[in-house]
């Protein structure tokens, strides 16, 4: 399950973002510390870099990932 903040969080309308909530059917919602903590898995998106994986937050390290597998 996929799950992005919603753009009133200030994230950006970007190209890669909206392909993933198309192509994966990832829901917007807002995600505070506690959950992105809690996450298998993290990412970031960019039109120029693409998927990037979050490997870790402070002491939380998260599972590597596919990255091509999502940008199918």
């Amino acid at each position: 399950r996929f799950i992005t903040p919603p753009l009133h969080d200030g994230v950006l309308d970007g190209i890669t973002r909206r392909a993933l909530i198309r192509r994966h059917d990832a829901k917007e919602e807002s995600i505070r510390a506690q959950r992105l903590l809690a996450a298998d898995a993290v990412f970031l998106t960019n039109a120029v870099t693409g998927i990037r994986p979050v490997r870790k937050i402070n002491d939380t390290t998260f599972a590597t990932i596919t990255l091509t597998a999502l940008a199918a």
